[in-house]
């Protein structure tokens, strides 16, 4: 998990879900449930990137066929 790593499409995909969900629970007649946009808003906010980078991914990669070549 990086920050401010998030495409600019990404971000604008995580204010869109951000303001459905404030919206569906006020239009459904429950808008506490529209806390639930809080961590959405942060993590469109901060931009967050959730994938690895490449370079850990190779490491993981190295390290699974070490484990599997010592069985």
């Amino acid at each position: 998990m990086t920050l401010f790593t998030a495409s600019f499409d990404t971000v604008v995909m995580r204010f869109s879900l951000m303001m459905a969900t404030v919206i569906v629970p006020f239009l459904m007649g429950t808008p506490i449930l529209a806390i639930l946009a809080l961590p959405i808003f942060l993590a469109a906010i901060t931009a967050i990137s959730f994938s690895l980078p490449e370079s850990q991914i190779r490491i993981l990669a190295e390290t699974e066929a070490i484990k599997h070549t010592k069985k």
